[in-house]
C-alpha cells in the first residue's frame, strides 16, 4: 500500500494502453485482506490517466467494481461494531468517495449518489452520498430536495443529523432550513441529531428573536442531558458578555 501513490504517478505517465493492461490484471487479483485494495487502486489509477477514452471498456469495468463495493461485507460472520464490521464499513465509504470524485464527470454518476442517498440500506453510505452531493453538486436542483427529505424523514439518526448539518452551513438562506432545523431541534428523537440542531441554530441564527429564548428552555427542559449540555455551552460561547445569561448560567 505504501507504493500506491506512486504506482497512481506512474499511472499517469504511461501511455494508456499500458496503464489498461495494468487495470485488467488489477481486477483479477485475489482479495486475500479482504480490503478491495486491488479495485481502488485501480479507480485511483484511473483518475490520473488523461485521455481515459483510450481505456476503451476497462474503464467501465473498473467503475462498476468500485460502485459494487459499496455493498462489500466479509465474507464470514461478525458483531455489529466489531473491528471486522469497521472494516466493511470503511470499504463501502471508501468505494463511494472514490465513485464521486474519479466518475465526477460521468453522467451516471449523479444519478447513482443520489440514488445511494435516498435508498441504500445502510445508513452510513446513505450520509456519505449526502455529504458528497453537496462537495460535489450544490447547484443541483435535486440536491436541496434531497438534503430536507433526509433531514425530515430518513429513518435513521445519523442521516438526518447530517443533512440538517448540511443544510444548516450551506443554505442558510433558504426559507424551510430554519423551519426544518428548529424541528430537528425540538421534537427529533434522537438526542444527537437534537444536539446537532441546537449547535447550528446557536451559531447561525444568533440573532432570531426566538434563538435565546429557546436556548434557555433547552437547557431545563430537553429529556436528554447531552441537549441540555450543549444548549449550556452555545449560551456560555454566544452570549458570554451578556450579564443576564452570565446570571441565568450561575442558576443552573
Amino acid at each position: 500500500e505504501t507504493w500506491h501513490e506512486v504506482l497512481r504517478l506512474v499511472a499517469g505517465r504511461l501511455a494508456p494502453k499500458f496503464v489498461k493492461e495494468i487495470l485488467d490484471w488489477l481486477l483479477q487479483q485475489p482479495d486475500p485482506n479482504q480490503s478491495c485494495d486491488h479495485i481502488f487502486l485501480a479507480a485511483r489509477c484511473v483518475g490520473e490517466v488523461r485521455n481515459r477514452g483510450e481505456l476503451g471498456s476497462t474503464e467501465a469495468h473498473v467503475r462498476q467494481a468500485t460502485k459494487d463495493s459499496v455493498g462489500f461485507d466479509l465474507w464470514y460472520f461478525h458483531q455489529p461494531w466489531s473491528r471486522e464490521s469497521e472494516q466493511a464499513l470503511a470499504v463501502c465509504l471508501q468505494a463511494v468517495s472514490l465513485v464521486a470524485d474519479v466518475w465526477k464527470d460521468n453522467k451516471d454518476t449523479l444519478p447513482w449518489l443520489k440514488e445511494r442517498a435516498q435508498s441504500d440500506l445502510s445508513e452510513y453510505v446513505r450520509q456519505s452520498a449526502v455529504e458528497e452531493l453537496v462537495r460535489g453538486w450544490k447547484k443541483d436542483p435535486d440536491t436541496l430536495a434531497i438534503l430536507k427529505e433526509r433531514a425530515q424523514s430518513d429513518e435513521e439518526g445519523s442521516v438526518r443529523s447530517s443533512a440538517a448539518r448540511e443544510l444548516a452551513r450551506g443554505w442558510k438562506e433558504d426559507p424551510d432550513t430554519l423551519v426544518i432545523l428548529k424541528n430537528c431541534a425540538q421534537s427529533d428523537e434522537a438526542g444527537y441529531v437534537r444536539r446537532s440542531a441546537v449547535e447550528e441554530l446557536a451559531r447561525g441564527w444568533k440573532e432570531e428573536p426566538d434563538t435565546l429564548a429557546w436556548l434557555k428552555k433547552c437547557t431545563q427542559s430537553d429529556e436528554n442531558w447531552v441537549v441540555r449540555q450543549s444548549a449550556v455551552m452555545e449560551l456560555a460561547r454566544g452570549w458570554k458578555e451578556d450579564p443576564e445569561i452570565q446570571a441565568f448560567l450561575k442558576g443552573l
